[in-house]
């Protein structure tokens, strides 16, 4: 898993979206316009990088990650602090991790789930 510390300020459109829709669900049509723009911003931060497995991540791949989990803290939901790129293989990194927030340094390559 990379550092990631982002360099690049939090775009204007995740920004406005937050403003207009306070508390608003992740998955709905609306934000879908904002998504593109924001995983483009994120790989790039990330050298277009995995943030957990570090393998070679294309902008319209994958999906935009919680660090901190959604269910467990749905105020960062926008925030763009707890926002980073990551593969979607099933079996491993975003998907395997599920609710936990993981250090520095782990790799996050399992076969079995997590504890």
């Amino acid at each position: 898993m990379i550092e990631l510390q982002h360099a690049l300020p939090e775009p204007t459109e995740l920004r406005a979206y937050r403003g207009r829709h306070p508390g608003g669900p992740w998955e709905t049509a609306t934000f879908d316009a904002v998504r593109p723009m924001l995983r483009r911003q994120l790989n790039l931060e990330q050298q277009g990088l995995c943030v957990y497995c570090e393998s070679r991540l294309e902008e319209e791949d994958g999906h935009i990650e919680h660090i901190k989990s959604r269910g467990q803290h749905p105020q960062l939901t926008f925030a763009y602090a707890n926002l980073a790129h990551s593969c979607s293989q099933p079996d491993h990194c975003g998907h395997q991790k599920q609710d936990q927030v993981l250090p520095v340094g782990t790799t996050v390559i399992a076969t079995a789930t997590l504890p």
